[in-house]
């Protein structure tokens, strides 16, 4: 019942449509749509959301390529700082693109951050998204933030689903939308805890809430065993091949 749920809710791929425009560039590769490349005069006469965002795009691009971090905001870094560690100086600038959407139907889009180095193609952009920023009241607000142990993938409804863990027996997943005033608000949460001390998939507890806290007190004890936990959240994501928490130790 709740698989079939599931699939009838957040039914498709999940794409990230428009992530098409790469950080950065170089004579080979010219993009005269980038907000980079763009002359002063035609970045002046932008809306003051497109301004500001192109400050954001700016310093990751900087940052991305040479290291440099004054350019960047004060919050969604996470995931960019693992990736300019993993790389040479410079190769993580071509794994990241961006796109602007209207996820909360606010009329203003979203600065949306996610990775595009993927053998697949371009279907699988969205997969992972490394942050998501938007525009209230004149100035940016950050939103959310993906990296490697907290997997943020934006479904087909607009909706932010986070897929994380911190240890091997507390494992979370959310399901969130992001409201006009820029707040997200949880729609669903599960969690996991250990039963005992019991480290082992089948020794870990299932807990549900719509508070967005991993906290038992404000949570009500699900049927669902680990597995199941498991199953849904890739399921949610729309592949049950493209699952980014490994399982519990054994």
């Amino acid at each position: 019942m709740l698989k079939e749920s599931w699939k009838k809710i957040l039914l498709g791929a999940l794409l990230l449509t428009g992530l098409t425009m790469l950080l950065g560039s170089d004579s080979s590769d010219k993009k005269s749509d980038s907000l980079l490349a763009m002359p002063k005069a035609e970045a002046a006469a932008m809306p003051a959301y497109e301004q500001e965002y192109m400050k954001i795009v700016e310093g990751v691009c900087d940052y991305l390529t040479t290291g440099n971090t004054a350019g960047l905001p004060a919050q969604g870094l996470i995931g960019f700082e693992e990736l300019e560690g993993h790389n040479d100086p410079g190769q993580g600038v071509s794994s990241v693109g961006y796109t602007l959407q209207d996820i909360n139907n606010d009329k203003v889009p979203e600065l949306i951050f996610g990775l595009i180095d993927y053998p697949e193609g371009k279907g699988y952009y969205g997969r992972d998204i490394y942050a998501v920023y938007t525009f209230v009241d004149g100035k940016i607000k950050f939103v959310d933030e993906g990296w490697a142990r907290s997997n943020l993938q934006l479904l087909p409804n607009n909706m932010l689903l986070m897929r994380g863990n911190s240890s091997n027996t507390d494992y979370v997943l959310v399901l969130e939308d992001l409201l006009p005033n820029g707040n997200k608000r949880c729609v669903d949460m599960y969690f996991t805890r250990s039963k005992n001390g019991n480290a082992a998939v089948n020794g870990l507890d299932v807990y549900r809430n719509d508070v967005g806290r991993d906290d038992v007190a404000a949570s009500q004890k699900t049927n669902m065993t680990a597995d199941d936990f498991f199953d849904m959240g890739a399921e949610m994501a729309g592949d049950l091949s493209l699952i980014h928490i490994s399982e519990p130790t054994r």
